[in-house]
């Protein structure tokens, strides 16, 4: 994943508001960031496709690749 969209990621995993779904804190945080629709979806897709992969939910999916990208970048 992109190092802007991983931390897009990242501020959206962390800044959640009560009952919003990952995809919609995503979506606030994109906007903000001034990304477009695509990075928004090529971040979910990622996300999406890993969770799919892995028999995990976005958000369980979201956190073990935020811990992967936090190791990544030390």
């Amino acid at each position: 994943m992109e190092e802007e969209h991983l931390k897009a990621l990242r501020e959206a995993f962390e800044s959640r508001r009560r009952k919003e779904s990952l995809e919609e804190a995503v979506g606030r945080v994109a906007r903000k960031r001034g990304l477009d629709f695509s990075a928004y979806v090529r971040i979910m897709s990622e996300v999406r496709e890993r969770a799919r992969d892995d028999g995990k939910t976005v958000d369980e999916t979201a956190q073990a690749i935020l811990g992967k990208g936090s190791k990544d970048s030390e």
